[in-house]
């Protein structure tokens, strides 16, 4: 049942549940805004998958690198591949402590793609569809303003992937206020060519508040405020706030040309540490490496995958279908299987992390119905040919001694003070005799 659980589908179904925990009734709490308790709930989900995803390819090794090559958002959490071998940074999105109007900062935030899928979801009332809008996510700051007056206005400021994915954040800003505030359209502009063209939506809410989103390429800025008349600024206020592609992103390109990159017969690519070799565009071959270990991939994993850093190794052969190993030595853990799960044979070996001087190992052919050895951490020894050893079954250790063909033989125990042993007779499993001695 363990390997059951720990195996591919048995992982997937897990992660399958868990990812959608975020968005069950469940994880909602009385008196809590539901978008708080969903957010609180989501480093769960994401964080499992994203965890258990790195420990099944690169062991324990592969968490010790994450850790030294930590994730900087949420969304490199959200999709993993963004986190490992070519991550994602987002854009620097940075809102100045003033603003033209006199409007000075009293608190700023970030949301991340976690945060505008769970606030989109919770206020469209459709988590999927916030996750579907959020997917874009490319760095985001949100900050609100107090002016001279007392007024306050709420500036958030991202920046997306695409121009679809902005603007499809845009019309999700006036819808949400619509659905949530009763907020009214009151315009909807649209001006310049290619990728400087802007579009504006201004809406008016009853309770005197007014906002607008202007979107700018694949830039936006959305302002809403109790003074309307602070919008007419929002040409200026927009211009104050600056977008900054990662630094990261321009070291790459210059050490990844394209060609090398994308060409599909052999392309090699390079991220940090991080190395990527791929023949017919990953098909025929996959290589990566980086400092905690390698892996190679042929034919998409269906002929053959193995990984290997200081203490981990795992291979494939047949997609797992006709064998496949994995073995830790950090968690004294070994499993190897020819044919899935273990129908023709498996064996394995776990230290016990109670008791790091005790290993139990077990090898069995056709899932134990063949026959079974095991090793307990006591160091008794079980074997079994057929189902129950119905043809023979052989237990010794320190405390007991059995040996039976065919359900006949004897079975010797001791008691837990050892002061008494236990000696019982059988033949084709009916008792014939006992006798006790001290």
């Amino acid at each position: 049942m363990w390997h059951l659980l720990h195996s591919g589908p048995g992982e997937f179904a897990l992660k399958y549940a868990l990812l959608d925990a975020w968005k069950s009734s469940d994880s909602l709490v009385e008196g809590v805004p539901d978008t708080l308790s969903r957010m609180e709930t989501l480093p769960y989900s994401f964080g499992y998958a994203f965890s258990t995803d790195i420990l099944r390819n690169w062991g324990l090794d592969g968490l010790d690198y994450i850790y030294d090559h930590r994730p900087i958002s949420s969304e490199q959490i959200m999709h993993p591949t963004k986190a490992w071998e070519w991550r994602d940074f987002p854009v620097q999105v940075t809102v100045p402590e003033t603003l033209p109007g006199g409007w000075k900062e009293i608190s700023h935030d970030c949301a991340g793609e976690a945060g505008v899928a769970i606030l989109f979801g919770c206020q469209l009332k459709s988590l999927r569809r916030g996750v579907q809008l959020a997917s874009g996510w490319d760095g985001d700051r949100a900050a609100l303003f107090e002016g001279a007056d007392g007024k306050r206005m709420l500036v958030w400021a991202s920046s997306w992937d695409s121009e679809e994915a902005a603007a499809q954040c845009a019309g999700a800003c006036f819808k949400e206020r619509q659905l949530v505030h009763d907020a009214v359209l009151t315009t909807d502009a649209g001006s310049g060519k290619g990728r400087a063209r802007a579009r504006t939506l201004r809406w008016q809410r009853p309770d005197g508040r007014h906002g607008l989103v202007l979107r700018k390429g694949k830039h936006l800025v959305m302002l809403e405020t109790d003074l309307p008349e602070a919008l007419q600024d929002a040409e200026a206020i927009s211009a104050a706030i600056t977008f900054t592609e990662p630094a990261e992103d321009t070291a790459r390109a210059a050490m990844n040309g394209r060609f090398r990159r994308f060409n599909p017969f052999l392309s090699w690519q390079r991220d940090g540490d991080y190395r990527v070799t791929r023949s017919l565009a990953g098909i025929l071959s996959r290589h990566d490496r980086n400092s905690v270990g390698a892996a190679d991939t042929f034919l998409l994993g269906w002929l053959g995958e193995s990984r290997r850093t200081a203490s981990f190794n795992k291979w494939e052969l047949g997609a797992g279908g006709l064998a496949r190993h994995e073995s830790e030595e950090r968690r004294g853990a070994t499993h190897t299987t020819l044919l899935p799960w273990g129908v023709l044979a498996s064996y394995s070996a776990y230290r016990l992390p109670q008791l790091p001087d005790k290993t139990i190992t077990r090898w069995s052919l056709v899932w134990g119905l063949g026959a079974s050895s095991t090793l307990d951490g006591s160091d008794t020894r079980a074997v079994q040919i057929l189902p129950f050893g119905l043809l023979l079954r052989s237990v010794s250790g320190p405390r007991q001694t059995s040996f039976h063909v065919i359900g006949t033989g004897f079975a010797r125990k001791k008691s837990a003070d050892n002061s008494v042993t236990t000696t019982r007779f059988r033949l084709l499993g009916l008792p014939l005799w006992t006798s006790k001695t001290k």
